[in-house]
């Protein structure tokens, strides 16, 4: 019988700089305690799915994915998400054709 993560590390834990906790299951548990609520805190969007999912994203202010600390985190939704300067590592390098990060993004013309 496996043991649910969040009973083997306590959230004061997961919740530092430093932190290799996976983000889909940090959210959740951040949306369980209460410390974050399950809607873009950009936009207010809460649009749930079909299958009753709300479709939005950790996202790390300072986009060091290792830095949980509760104020470097969070909710968006994917619009919101993705103007981010961060969004994706779009600010890790300049990549072939002045492209930043490793998703290529449209440009308008």
């Amino acid at each position: 019988m496996s043991v649910p993560k969040e009973s083997i590390y306590k959230l004061e834990d997961v919740l530092v700089q430093g932190s290799n906790y996976g983000l889909y299951r940090l959210k959740l548990r951040l949306f369980k305690v209460g410390l974050k609520k399950s809607k873009c805190e950009e936009c207010g969007w809460a649009q749930k799915s079909p299958d009753g999912r709300i479709p939005i994203e950790l996202d790390h202010i300072n986009s060091n994915r290792y830095d949980n600390r509760i104020e470097n985190l969070r909710i968006l939704c994917p619009n919101c998400h993705s103007l981010k300067p961060t969004h994706r590592g779009r600010n890790k390098g300049a990549r072939r054709g002045g492209e930043i990060g490793r998703h290529a993004t449209l440009k308008t013309l």
